[in-house]
C-alpha cells in the first residue's frame, strides 16, 4: 500500500517540477513511512510513498520495465500476482522486483488498457507510455483504493488523497452544488462528483487513458450483470448453493492473508469479523492477532450494544485462539480525537463508524500490524441491514392492485393514518425514495435548513438523478434488488472503502476486505432474493455456508455493527460542544444553515426522533469540522460558493 501521485503536463512548457511532486509526497506520508521514489521527464512526473508489505526488499516504486519504456505507481494488492507472474515469465517477460504490482507493467506491454481484467485485488495506478506518450490510470472492480484527479488546464493530476491536489491549486476551490447537496442527502458523495467543482474521483471499475494528442479515452473494464436467478432458473440445489458460496468465501479470505508482513483481524464478535477469524484459525498456524474497540456507558440510559460488543469479541477470541487486544475509550477520549479522525478523510463523510476504526486502527499500529482485516460488505451483498426487511412488506402490499394501494393512501393520507409512506413507496420507483443505508435530509427538509442564498444555488441539484443513475441496471428489479445495488455501487466504494482507506491508512496501516472479492459480488448479484433475506433473517444463505466454521451463537446473534452510542454523546456529552461549533459565528459552515433549523434539532423529544436528529447534527458537524482541518493542514483560503 501507498500514497500515490501523477502530473501529466499537457506542453513541455508546463512540466511536473520536483517541488510539485514533493508537496504531494509529503502531505501523504502516513500512506508510505517505508519508503518514496519519483520519476520525471518533460510530461510526467510520477511519485509515490510505500507501505511495505509484499516483496519488502525490493519493491519500491515507480517500477520499470525491461527498457524502462514504461513506468508504474500503483497503490494497492494485486493477490494472484503469483499465478500471473508465472504465466507472464513463461510468455518470456523478465521481473526485476518481487512486488506484486510489477505483474500491471507486463500485462500491459501483454494487452494494453485491457490489462486490468486479469487483475484480482485492490488497486489505483498510474501507467506512464513513455514511447506512445499515454498515461493509464485505473481503479480497482469494488473502488476500495480512491483515486482523485484535478484538470487545472495546463495539467492532469491525479493522486490517492485530495489534500495531495490541493498543494498543486493556485486558486480557492468552489463548491461543487451537486457533490454538496448530495453529501446532505446520502451522507456521503455517490458518483464522480466529490464537494468540490474542479476536483473528481475515478469511479470503480474505470479507468481513463490520456492520449498524447489530449485525447481521453474512459471506460469501464468490469460490470457484473444483475442475472437473479430467481428469474433464470439453475440446475443448482440451495444445498449446492449454499456449498458454492462457502467454497469462495473461503477462497477470497485465504487470497488476502499476507506472510510477509504482521497482520491483524478487527473482531466484533459478530458474523462477518468471527469467520474471518475462523477461516484464518483454518488454515493458518500461526496465532492470529484480534482487535476490539468499544466505549465507556454514555450518561444517558443506552443498551449495551450501542457501545460495548467486548463480551461477544473475548468469546470468539477465545474460540478460536487470538492473541486478542481490546481498548475502552470515554465520551471525552473520543471528542478529543474527532478533529484528527475527521481531518484525516479526502472528502466529508458522515458515518460515524469511523470513530471506532480510527481507534482500532491506532490499537493495530501500535502493535506494529501493517494490515488490518475487516468483514465490510457482506451486509450490503446478502442484505442484512435492517433497512431491507421494509421490502417484505412493500412485497406483500404490491400483491394488491394498484388502484387498491392508491386508494389506501388516499384514505391513510386523508385521516392521518400509519403506514401512508408505507404504501406510498409501493407506488413509485425506489430511486424516488431511497437514499441508501446512511439516508439523510429530505429535499424539503434541505430546503428548510440552508440558508436562502445557499438553497438557490443547490435547489435544482437532483440528487434522485444520482440514484436513477446507479439504479440503472436494475431498474426493472424487484425493490429489494434495487436497493442493495445502490448500496453495493455507491455506499460501500463512497462511503464504506474511502472512509475505511483514509482511516487506516493515517496510521499507515493497510486495511483488507475479502467479503467484496469479485466473485462473491458476482454470486451475491445471482442469488435470488429470498436466499439472502428471508421475511426478518438477513444474509440467511451467508449464514448456512458459515454454519459450520462458526459457534451456534455467533450465527445466532442480532446484527450490531460498530457501536458508537452517538445519539446519547450530542444530547449528552458532546452538547456543548457541537452548538458551540456550528453556531460559532466564525464558522466555515455559518452562513450554510438556518440557525433556527439547527436548534430545532436539538428539540427531539422521543428516542426515534433523537436518533435520527443525532445522524442530522452528526452530518453537519462532520462538515464543519472537515472544512477547519483541511484549512490548518493545506492552508487553503476560506471556500467560496459558486457564484461568490
Amino acid at each position: 500500500m501507498c500514497g500515490i501521485a501523477a502530473i501529466l503536463s499537457k506542453s513541455e512548457d508546463t512540466p511536473a517540477t520536483e517541488e510539485s511532486l514533493n508537496l504531494m509526497l509529503q502531505s501523504m506520508k502516513h500512506r508510505g513511512p517505508d519508503t518514496d521514489g519519483v520519476y520525471r521527464d518533460k510530461m510526467i512526473g510520477l511519485a509515490m510513498n510505500r507501505l511495505s508489505i509484499v516483496g519488502i526488499e525490493n519493491g519500491s516504486q515507480p517500477i520499470f520495465n525491461e527498457n524502462s519504456s514504461i513506468i508504474l505507481v500503483c497503490n494497492g494488492e494485486i493477490y494472484n500476482h503469483q499465478k500471473l507472474r508465472d504465466q507472464l515469465q513463461r510468455s518470456g517477460h523478465s521481473f526485476s522486483t518481487h512486488s506484486d504490482v510489477e505483474v500491471i507493467i507486463h500485462l500491459y506491454e501483454e494487452y494494453g488498457e485491457k490489462c486490468m481484467q486479469f487483475l484480482k485485488g485492490i488497486f489505483a495506478f498510474a501507467l506512464w507510455d513513455k514511447e506512445k506518450q499515454t498515461l493509464l490510470v485505473a481503479r480497482d472492480r469494488m473502488g476500495v483504493k480512491p483515486l482523485y484527479f484535478l484538470d487545472t488546464g495546463t495539467q492532469m493530476i491525479f493522486a490517492s488523497e485530495t489534500k495531495a491536489l490541493f498543494s498543486q491549486l493556485e486558486k480557492e476551490p468552489a463548491l461543487d452544488m451537486q457533490g454538496f447537496s448530495d453529501y446532505h442527502t446520502f451522507r456521503f458523495i455517490p458518483n464522480s462528483h466529490t464537494i468540490f467543482q474542479d476536483v473528481k474521483k475515478i469511479s470503480p471499475a474505470q479507468y481513463m487513458l490520456i492520449k498524447s494528442n489530449h485525447q481521453i479515452d474512459t471506460g469501464f473494464y468490469w460490470r457484473p450483470e444483475p442475472r437473479f436467478s430467481s428469474e433464470k432458473q439453475t440446475n443448482q440445489t440451495i444445498d449446492e448453493k449454499i456449498r458454492a458460496l462457502q467454497s469462495i468465501i473461503l477462497n477470497a479470505v485465504k487470497d488476502q492473508f499476507v506472510s510477509e508482513t504482521k497482520s491483524g483481524i478487527l473482531l466484533s464478535g459478530g458474523l462477518d469479523s468471527s469467520a474471518l477469524l475462523a477461516v484464518h484459525h483454518k488454515y493458518h498456524s500461526e496465532q492470529p492477532n484480534t482487535f476490539t474497540v468499544a466505549f465507556e456507558q454514555p450518561n444517558t440510559p443506552t443498551d449495551r450494544s450501542h457501545y460495548s460488543e467486548i463480551d461477544d469479541a473475548e468469546l470468539v477470541a477465545k474460540t478460536f485462539d487470538s492473541n486478542h487486544t481490546f481498548e475502552i475509550y470515554s465520551a471525552q477520549q473520543a471528542l478529543e480525537a474527532l478533529p484528527s479522525i475527521i481531518g484525516s478523510l479526502s472528502e466529508p463523510i458522515a458515518d460515524p463508524t469511523m470513530i471506532p476504526l480510527w481507534f482500532a486502527s491506532r490499537l493495530a499500529s501500535k502493535a506494529n500490524c501493517k494490515v488490518i482485516f475487516s468483514g465490510e460488505g457482506l451486509d450490503e451483498l446478502f442484505n442484512g441491514y435492517a433497512v431491507y426487511k421494509q421490502t417484505n412488506w412493500l412485497r406483500v402490499l404490491q400483491l394488491a392492485p394498484k388502484s387498491v394501494r392508491k386508494l389506501g393512501f388516499s384514505l391513510a393520507s386523508q385521516l392521518d393514518l400509519p403506514g401512508q409512506g408505507t404504501i406510498q413507496k409501493t407506488l413509485t420507483n425506489p430511486s424516488e425514495w431511497y437514499q441508501g443505508i446512511g439516508g439523510l435530509f429530505t429535499q424539503e427538509e434541505k430546503r428548510q435548513l440552508f440558508q436562502e442564498e445557499i438553497w438557490n444555488q443547490m435547489k435544482y441539484q437532483n440528487s434522485q438523478a444520482q440514484v436513477e443513475k446507479i439504479m440503472y441496471p436494475v431498474r426493472d428489479k424487484s425493490f429489494l434488488q434495487q436497493m442493495s445495488y445502490f448500496d453495493i455501487f455507491a455506499w460501500l466504494p463512497e462511503n464504506t472503502f474511502v472512509k475505511s482507506d483514509n482511516i487506516s491508512m493515517s496510521h499507515s496501516v493497510e486495511l483488507r476486505v475479502p467479503f467484496v472479492d469479485n466473485q462473491v459480488v458476482e454470486y451475491a448479484l445471482q442469488t435470488q432474493d429470498n436466499l439472502k433475506l428471508r421475511w426478518n433473517n438477513g444474509k440467511w444463505i451467508v449464514k448456512q455456508a458459515l454454519t459450520p466454521l462458526l459457534p451456534s451463537q455467533v450465527i445466532k446473534r442480532k446484527k450490531a455493527g460498530f457501536p458508537i452510542p452517538l445519539t446519547a454523546w450530542i444530547f449528552d456529552e458532546w452538547q456543548d460542544f457541537v452548538l458551540t461549533t456550528l453556531l460559532d459565528p466564525n464558522a466555515y459552515t455559518r452562513d450554510f444553515y438556518r440557525e433556527q433549523e439547527v436548534m430545532r434539532l436539538f428539540d427531539s423529544s422521543h428516542t426515534e426522533q433523537k436518533q435520527r436528529a443525532a445522524r442530522l447534527l452528526w452530518t453537519l458537524l462532520t462538515l464543519e469540522l472537515w472544512y477547519k482541518e483541511k484549512q490548518k493542514t493545506i492552508s487553503m483560503p476560506q471556500l467560496e460558493t459558486v457564484g461568490s
